[in-house]
């Protein structure tokens, strides 16, 4: 009987020591899960994505929209079909800018809150003023050059278009609608492989299609996060993410993800400033002038 209760003490002891080696291990884990989940529902972040759209797979009004943009801003159906959207987001409100492929400027700047999706009118006025002016140069004294800000509504930048654009404000994260808690993320981030780097911890999955990378450094509440990524075909979820997202219990939308040749690019959780929505619109006798020009050198193009 004592030789059995020895081999069940050294049993438990074991366990013990297996129990206590597991939580050593994976108490890192856990804390930048905890600290992940704070910054993620704090919802305040600055971004860059580079992103490369398939033309083939675009909806007929989408490969529209794309060449419409072509001809009224000068560039090339590729630099649009291939662009980087930089920005930040602060608790229910968006921005966003547009720079297509090789471009240092931007030719959209968009500001989205709820259902309201507003555009620097000056900033994509100039970029159609700089291609069209040395067309025609009447067009130099009917589109003046902008230098202060104002910005239009979706439905002015629609009728400037003439174009259907509902869907342009149906921006978010695809996860917006869901809370998750420290215990999925901790779920998913265990399966990364994980690197100590200084006073943080670097968490990656890699594999055929992408890879996903979590930089966590600092302590406490100076404690910052970065998200990397870089998917090929997004519309065919890699198995590692999938395995990654089934952990916190969601998946991807890949319907909408099938335009999408690529994307990449980079999240910095917890940084950004304030962002409040624009208030000084255009007036809307100027844009019915503009919408009017426009219409005629679109028809004049063919379009």
């Amino acid at each position: 009987m004592k030789k059995k209760k020895w081999i069940w003490l050294a049993v438990l002891c074991l366990l013990l020591a297996l129990a206590a080696g597991a939580g050593i291990y994976f108490y890192p884990v856990w804390r930048w899960a905890k600290i992940l989940t704070a910054h993620v529902d704090s919802a305040r972040f600055t971004y860059e994505l580079e992103i490369a759209l398939d033309k083939e797979a675009l909806e007929p009004e989408q490969e529209k929209l794309v060449e419409v943009l072509a001809k009224v801003t000068g560039y090339e159906v590729q630099a649009l079909c291939h662009f980087t959207v930089g920005g930040s987001v602060w608790e229910d409100t968006i921005h966003m800018l547009f720079y297509p492929e090789n471009s240092l400027e931007p030719i959209f700047e968009l500001y989205i809150k709820d259902d309201t999706c507003v555009v620097n009118e000056a900033m994509f006025l100039n970029v159609i003023r700089n291609n069209l002016v040395g067309e025609s140069g009447i067009l130099n004294h009917l589109i003046p050059s902008q230098k202060e800000n104002v910005y239009m509504t979706m439905e002015q930048i629609e009728q400037l278009l003439d174009m259907d654009l509902s869907s342009v404000c149906n921006i978010g994260h695809p996860f917006a609608d869901k809370k998750f808690s420290a215990g999925q993320y901790f779920a998913a981030m265990a399966l990364m492989s994980r690197t100590r780097q200084g006073d943080g911890e670097l968490f990656e999955a890699v594999g055929e299609q992408g890879m996903v990378r979590l930089e966590g450094k600092g302590k406490d509440s100076l404690a910052s996060m970065k998200i990397v990524f870089s998917i090929q075909d997004p519309g065919v979820v890699p198995p590692e993410i999938e395995a990654l997202l089934s952990r916190i219990g969601t998946r991807l939308p890949v319907e909408k993800l099938r335009m999408l040749k690529a994307i990449s690019g980079s999240i910095m959780l917890g940084e950004g400033s304030e962002l409040s929505m624009p208030t000084n619109y255009i007036d809307q006798d100027i844009i019915d002038l503009l919408s009017g020009i426009l219409g005629l050198t679109l028809r004049r193009e063919g379009n």
